[in-house]
């Protein structure tokens, strides 16, 4: 998974990603992350909202041609 690599070039970043999940829901953080951003809680969706939006802005994009990368298109 392209995170899990990308999260040993950025641990800060990372860190920082993970911070708005509970442990207990990381092991789906695209499914953690919907549920906080429509959230009926502004606080909620704007502070996975700024995580979110660092994540993307730090980490690379995946390679063209890789599995990550074909899901995106």
């Amino acid at each position: 998974m392209l995170e899990a690599n990308t999260s040993y070039s950025f641990p800060e970043a990372w860190e920082e990603y993970l911070e708005p999940i509970p442990e207990n829901e990381r092991h789906d953080l695209i499914t953690a992350y919907h549920k906080r951003l429509n959230s009926d809680d502004e606080r909620t969706r704007v502070t996975a909202a700024k995580a979110w939006s660092k994540w993307e802005y730090v980490a690379p994009p995946p390679p063209p041609g890789s599995r990550e990368f074909s899901h995106t298109n």
